[in-house]
Order: C-alpha cells, then sequence, then structure tokens
C-alpha cells in the first residue's frame, strides 16, 4: 500500500530547499565565508593536488591539510614526528617482485585432475 504524502506549498515550490540553504551560510559564517570556502577548496582540487596528490605518495601528514582540518599546508607547518611512526614508503604492490604474498597453511577445496598415464605393455 501507497501512503499518501501531504505536500505544503513551500515543499511543492522547493522553497524548503532556499531555507536550509540560508541556514547553511549561516552557520558557515555569512555569504563573504561560504565564497572563500568555496574558493579555497577549488583551488586545492584544481592545482595544488594534481601536483602533490599520487596515491602512491600519498603520507598520512598529508591527511589534515587535505580534509580540512587545518589550514597550513604540510610544509609550513609538519607535524611533530613520533618516535613510533614508521618511515613512509612508497607502494610497491604494483611490482610482480615485491608484492606481499601470503603463505598458505590450509589444503585447497578444489584440486586439480592429473591423469593416469598409461603404462606401455
Amino acid at each position: 500500500m501507497h501512503m499518501l504524502v501531504r505536500m505544503t506549498v513551500t515543499d511543492w515550490l522547493g522553497i524548503d530547499k532556499i531555507q536550509k540553504l540560508v541556514k547553511i551560510v549561516k552557520e558557515i559564517g555569512g555569504i563573504k565565508a561560504t565564497l572563500k570556502k568555496r574558493y579555497l577548496f577549488v583551488f586545492r582540487i584544481i592545482f595544488v593536488l594534481p601536483v602533490i596528490y599520487q596515491k602512491h605518495v600519498f603520507t598520512a601528514w598529508m591527511h589534515r591539510w587535505l580534509h580540512h582540518i587545518g589550514d597550513d599546508t604540510p610544509t609550513e607547518n609538519p607535524l611533530e614526528k613520533e618516535k613510533w611512526v614508521l618511515e613512509h614508503r612508497e607502494n610497491t604492490s604494483i611490482f610482480a617482485d615485491q608484492k606481499y604474498i601470503p603463505y598458505s597453511t590450509t589444503r585447497t577445496k578444489v584440486e586439480g585432475w592429473q591423469p593416469r598415464q598409461k603404462s606401455e605393455q
């Protein structure tokens, strides 16, 4: 059974979406702050990320800047390195000779068929 949903005039005209936009702009800090935030986001995506962002080079110290947790780039304000943090290595799983392949200790569920050799008489 389908339930009838009553739509108000504001829902029908889409005014509720505009009200939500106004609320978001107020939470960010006004039109000027919203435009600045959007500009900085687009600037990072278009100009900065293609230069430094590659999946195999992405390091943990870039996380804060890429996800807008901090405003300074990792080169301007680097994090203090903890003594327990390992040194970053490039992702080598794309190379067959350096790929990690775990050793399996379980029997295979399906074994290949080995035909018997004909004995010559």
